[in-house]
């Protein structure tokens, strides 16, 4: 699968969710970011799809207490999970 900075998004957000144990209704209510853009970022197949925006990432890093900039990091640190390199 190619590694774009949008594949990358999803996994950290897909990572953090998991460890926070969050659904995506918790995640948006914590974000601001609606439950069918989450749906869409964390169903995130190809560039066919829909994209985030930088305000919508913005908004989900500080829900994780992150800058956006670690959000989209490839190798974000997440203690507790299984799915780190």
């Amino acid at each position: 699968m190619e590694q774009n900075e949008t594949h990358i998004l999803v996994r950290n957000v897909q990572r953090l969710m998991r460890c926070h144990d969050l659904t995506l209704v918790q995640l948006s209510e914590k974000s601001g970011v609606s439950k069918s853009l989450l749906g869409y970022l964390v169903n995130y197949r190809g560039r066919e799809d829909r994209h985030p925006s930088t305000k919508t990432v913005g908004a989900i890093a500080s829900a994780f207490a992150l800058t956006p900039w670690e959000l989209m990091h490839p190798d974000l640190h997440i203690p507790g999970d299984s799915d780190e390199k």
